[in-house]
């Protein structure tokens, strides 16, 4: 959950059909994720779900145009507005940025062949994205190869990432 000035906003996972005050509760097929944003005083602006069996959204974070980048994981596929990302492996790390009315911005991911997870994210004040997470196998992100120590090891790497109407 992430506040700022007067509009909260929060991700997690969702399992069950549930309420959080809409119109319509939100039902779950699996785990899927939700991202909701409500007034400062609670009332809800907007949800919507982020359905795919096994995704999960963890971190929440706003950058100072108002937009919410939001991270977490997911299996085989995870669809998002117009934009399909596909797993390497077992489960990959996903990140993507939202309008303040919710739509989808840009969304990525990355990871290896077993699995990974992405559990943080916060934007930095010259513009990047950091995300965190665990991993046990070679990581592959921006270009780049993380090699595993044995068992779970823990990521943290600094991505960009354009924007519509950003070069």
């Amino acid at each position: 959950m992430r506040r700022s000035g007067r509009v909260l906003w929060a991700v997690g996972p969702l399992q069950w059909r549930t309420d959080f005050g809409g119109q319509t509760p939100l039902a779950a097929a699996g785990f899927d994720a939700f991202l909701s944003r409500r007034t400062g005083d609670g009332t809800l602006v907007w949800e919507q779900r982020l359905t795919r069996s096994d995704v999960q959204a963890h971190g929440v974070s706003l950058d100072a145009q108002g937009r919410a980048w939001v991270s977490g994981h997911f299996k085989e596929s995870l669809t998002v507005g117009a934009t399909t990302l596909r797993s390497q492996g077992k489960s990959d790390v996903w990140f993507g940025a939202f309008s303040g009315d919710g739509h989808l911005l840009a969304a990525r991911s990355f990871g290896g062949t077993s699995s990974e997870y992405g559990y943080a994210i916060a934007v930095s004040p010259r513009g990047g994205v950091v995300l965190s997470g665990q991993f046990d196998a070679p990581l592959h992100v921006c270009g780049r190869t993380l090699a595993s120590a044995g068992g779970s090891d823990a990521f943290r790497v600094r991505v960009t990432l354009p924007l519509d109407g950003e070069h």
